[in-house]
């Protein structure tokens, strides 16, 4: 026969097990378990503790409840130590338990404390494995390699759109004066929509002809910067086509995208300063350049000008000295073209007179020889020929008149005339007149040369086109499109570059 069953009640088996559990409940005990199905409710916090294994099988698994009293505590500690509690699924915690027990909602367990130290070392564990991986595949130093301009300007930006690293960034670039483009991409900086917006942003920023990316944030606690600690977007920034710099916002702290970067630096507002500073340098650079330009064109223009000078005045004395070398010559010639003339005339006026008193010498000679053979046949012949010897007189009176003095001088005096009017041209009168005539040309020639000059050009308000090295432009092929060239005004210098040309229609 069967004995008889004892039934107890469900209150009954419930207080002896919380019985039982009593003295386990009133000790304290740390554990180390993930986080799972964690929610926050009023200020309350419920979640599951979870242990699995390397399969990723639940081993064991109990409900936890952080009361808010409790928990407000634990997130004042752990911001003290400049942290930010992050209790998401899949976070490895340390904390301080007691067990509790309750007849409806059965075992559970109470958390007290947290333990910030295992938080961050975890994080630090899980960071360090990332950035292992990393440079074993080599990806620390692929956006390192891409080459930077000297002077970033299209900008693309990756922050929250609004928060404080976004101003910071752009005050101090509007600040700088420089005409920066910037191309803003909002993302989450942190929380858990950080990955997926980020990775958006740089994928939409890679299509965007840019000269740089920065993703920058502010500042924060340490668990807000481990959501920067992404394998992810490191390697899309190790992969990305555009230089990419970070701003995190820690001082101390270095995050895996920091060393992905092309480089990092501290705070968004350095990244500014450190655009800002290349521009600043360049102007630098230019304003020492144009003084550097400025003092050797002063340079040159003292040189040409000193050695113009120098050609004017030793062309001055070398006309000068010519002019006097030509009236010497001239003077000397003159001298003895005078001498020649002057021993032509007296030779001409022997020659003359020597002629004259041959001439009369004979004459009367010959009369005197016709007039006594005259006689002699006047003689000879008597009266009969008389006329005829008067005849012949007469004739022979005719003949003498013909050789007479005045008649044979009048040529020589003629001819002597004409020797004097040479000589007269060839006297000081027209000597000086071939001088000033020759000044009048050098004066002439002199003002050709001054209507010429450069530099009265220029101040006519006309420009003289230069190569850019700074010779005359004459040859078409100086006139190519693209070539740059100097256009040199009276007070100044322009570079220009030549966008086109147009033919003359004259």
């Amino acid at each position: 026969m069967e004995s008889a069953k004892t039934f107890f009640s469900l209150s009954r088996i419930i207080g002896r097990i919380e019985e039982l559990l009593r003295p386990a409940m009133e000790k304290t005990f740390w554990l180390k378990a993930e986080v799972s199905s964690g929610r926050q409710k009023g200020q309350n916090f419920y979640c599951d503790l979870v242990e699995t294994e390397e399969s990723g099988r639940v081993k064991a698994q109990v409900r936890c409840t952080i009361w808010g009293s409790e928990l407000s505590r634990i997130k004042q500690r752990f911001r003290d130590q400049g942290l930010d509690l992050q209790l998401d699924d899949g976070t490895m915690v340390g904390m301080l338990c007691r067990v509790q027990f309750h007849p409806v909602y059965g075992l559970s367990l109470r958390g007290i404390d947290l333990d910030p130290a295992l938080a961050l070392g975890e994080m630090e564990i899980k960071k360090r494995a990332i950035i292992e991986r990393l440079k074993a595949e080599g990806l620390d130093q692929l956006n390192k390699k891409k080459k930077l301009c000297l002077l970033p300007q299209r900008i693309g930006l990756i922050t929250s759109d609004g928060s404080a690293a976004y101003y910071d960034f752009m005050q101090t670039l509007i600040s700088t004066g420089y005409g920066f483009s910037i191309e803003v991409a909002d993302a989450n900086m942190q929380g858990e929509r950080t990955e997926a917006s980020v990775l958006r942003s740089l994928e939409a920023l890679s299509k965007i002809d840019l000269d740089l990316v920065v993703i920058c944030r502010g500042g924060g606690s340490k668990t807000d910067l481990f959501w920067l600690d992404n394998e992810p977007i490191a390697r899309a920034i190790a992969h990305h086509p555009h230089p990419v710099w970070t701003g995190i916002g820690h001082e101390i702290d270095m995050s895996v995208l920091d060393l992905m970067a092309h480089q990092s630096f501290k705070t968004p507002t350095a990244i500014a300063e450190e655009l800002a500073g290349a521009y600043d340098g360049m102007a630098t650079r230019l304003e020492q350049a144009r003084h550097q330009l400025q003092s050797s064109w002063n340079h040159r223009w003292r040189q040409d000008s000193s050695w113009l000078g120098n050609a004017q005045e030793g062309l001055q004395i070398g006309v000068r000295k010519l002019l006097t070398l030509q009236r010497s010559r001239l003077d000397h010639r003159m001298e003895g073209l005078r001498g020649r003339v002057q021993k032509g005339l007296e030779m001409g006026f022997r020659h003359i007179v020597q002629a004259e008193s041959k001439l009369l010498s004979k004459s009367l000679s010959y009369v005197k020889e016709n007039r006594h053979q005259v006689k002699e046949r006047s003689g000879r012949l008597g009266w009969s020929v008389k006329s005829r010897v008067d005849l012949e007189m007469n004739d022979q009176k005719t003949r003498r008149s013909r050789f007479k003095k005045n008649r044979l001088l009048l040529p020589l005096l003629h001819s002597r005339q004409d020797l004097e009017r040479r000589r007269m041209r060839l006297t000081g009168v027209s000597v000086e007149r071939q001088i000033e005539e020759a000044n009048r040309k050098l004066l002439d020639a002199k003002k050709i040369l001054r209507a010429h000059d450069p530099a009265r050009t220029l101040d006519r308000g006309f420009a003289i086109l230069e190569s850019e090295t700074g010779e005359p432009m004459n040859q078409e092929k100086e006139f190519s499109l693209g070539n740059r060239i100097r256009v040199r005004m009276k007070n100044r210098v322009l570079l220009a570059k030549i966008e086109g040309t147009e033919e003359r229609k004259d």
